[in-house]
């Protein structure tokens, strides 16, 4: 992508004249981070229609000088519009953001628990841990099976948000990330990219397959965080105000469903956490309370809470007692994206495959399937070279095409001369190339 600002007048050459660079644009971001103008600037921007507006005044009092005091404010009035545009173009000054007050962020909380009831109860081993794009109340309960990339890194973000907020435990997030990610490995791609829907249950492709750049790039993004967000807490571990807030959520949430019966139960259940009870004590009431819900009424919002908290003590006792260390490695490994040489052959082109495959070969001997990618790579350069094709925007895009066709050259000889080299070292690997 250009990030050279292009005038009306080229645009109009490039879709009237030469049909070329046309995908090059400049994003709003870029252009609203540039420098604004100064007043200075501002008037030379604008001083054809000044000198026009102020001639037009200058010829109208020569002819008739007795009109100056309609002729002299409307001058000044244009004299005074670069500055006048100047001013309101000016960015309005950072009003310092007002704190959350405890009801605001209380009620935030709650909301977003009850957001993180809809993973936790429709991701299950029927959809495959994936989510289910939409659940329908009426007119009749129904859960849509199918799910796109989107849908997929959002609910892979939302497991470490439940985890830093408390209502599930680290052991919990890590299962939950490790099952969906082993998921994902087995999804339907094209060219390293998932299709933009899936049916949760048999993980087909619907129809009409598509690839969505915007679901990929979404997908993308969340891993990283994702990665990240499991690095991060290999040094930093739940700590027990984070878990006790999560209790408290669902306790929250329990009573403003509660009914006369467990009412007392669940304020005795509020004031031991109010007294710091440690949660091997808090345990015992917390099942009572969800034994007497489930009885009252199963599929009822207090069953849901009360249940909740039962298993957000339960859960927290079993992550203070283990060690989940390794495994938040293993999840980063997966959840970060990798440098797929298959995927960046096909859906990045030969130019940046032949880059990577120059850095393996540094490092040592090429590998029967590196070869073959050097192979249908330089085949398809030659191609786009015979047809004069784009190639793919970047650093390259910026040369003019003589020095690209010759960078491109001088890269494929280099990748060339390293597999050379590493080929003559092995035997066996110049047997491989050789066949």
């Amino acid at each position: 992508m250009s990030t050279n600002e292009i005038g009306p007048r080229e645009k109009r050459s490039r879709l009237g004249l030469t049909r070329r660079h046309l995908l090059q644009w400049v994003t709003a971001a870029s252009t609203g981070a540039s420098a604004r103008p100064g007043l200075t600037a501002q008037y030379l921007r604008m001083a054809g229609g000044l000198a026009l507006g102020l001639g037009v005044c200058a010829v109208a009092l020569t002819r008739n000088p007795g009109i100056w005091p309609v002729v002299v404010p409307f001058a000044l009035l244009w004299l005074a519009a670069p500055a006048i545009a100047h001013r309101i173009s000016l960015p309005e000054r950072d009003r310092a953001a007002l704190p959350l007050g405890q009801p605001e962020a209380q009620a935030l909380r709650l909301i977003a628990r009850r957001t993180w009831r809809y993973f936790e109860t429709f991701v299950t081993e029927t959809d495959s841990f994936l989510p289910p794009d939409n659940f329908q109340e009426i007119p009749a309960p129904t859960v849509f099976h199918r799910t796109s990339p989107t849908n997929i890194g959002l609910y892979l973000l939302s497991v470490t948000v439940a985890r830093d907020m408390g209502w599930i435990s680290q052991i919990a997030a890590v299962t939950r990330l490790e099952q969906t990610l082993a998921t994902l490995a087995r999804m339907p791609k094209f060219r390293g990219h998932l299709y933009n829907w899936h049916d949760t249950r048999d993980l087909q492709v619907l129809d009409p397959a598509y690839v969505s750049s915007v679901d990929s790039g979404n997908l993308a993004g969340h891993l990283i965080a994702v990665a990240q967000a499991c690095r991060d807490w290999q040094d930093r571990p739940l700590d027990e105000p984070a878990r006790r807030a999560g209790l408290s959520d669902a306790l929250s949430l329990a009573q403003q469903a509660q009914t006369a019966e467990l009412s007392p139960l669940l304020d005795r259940l509020q004031a031991a956490m109010a007294r710091g009870d440690g949660f091997a004590l808090l345990q015992p009431m917390a099942s009572d309370a969800a034994a007497k819900a489930h009885a009252q009424d199963p599929d009822s919002d207090l069953a849901f809470w009360c249940g909740a908290a039962r298993d957000c003590i339960a859960a927290h006792l079993e992550d203070t007692a283990a060690e989940s260390a390794p495994d938040l490695a293993r999840v980063e490994d997966r959840a970060r994206p990798a440098l797929d040489l298959d995927r960046l052959a096909e859906g990045s082109g030969p130019v940046a495959t032949l880059a990577a495959l120059a850095g393996r070969l540094e490092a040592g001997v090429p590998s029967e399937g590196d070869l073959g990618l050097i192979r249908r790579s330089v085949e398809a350069l030659q191609q786009a070279r015979r047809a004069r094709v784009f190639t793919p925007l970047g650093r390259y895009d910026r040369f003019p095409e003589d020095l690209r066709e010759e960078a491109v050259h001088r890269l494929r000889r280099q990748t060339f001369r390293l597999l050379e080299e590493a080929l003559a070292q092995t035997p066996a690997a110049s047997a491989d190339a050789s066949d």
